[in-house]
């Protein structure tokens, strides 16, 4: 599993691209990392960091 910071890497990255936040930045996020990061980190720096 990654950490949270190789997670929040790549939220950024994908923030970055898509412009999205919020609940559809996780989806996108969530299907990039789908059997890389746990769920529950990704829900938690989605939201404190890009709550959309």
């Amino acid at each position: 599993m990654m950490g949270e910071e190789e997670v929040l890497t790549e939220i950024k990255k994908v923030a970055a691209e898509t412009g999205l936040a919020g609940g559809r930045l996780m989806g996108a996020v969530m299907g990039k990392l789908k059997g890389k990061a746990d769920g529950s980190v990704v829900q938690k720096l989605v939201m404190s960091n890009f709550p959309g």
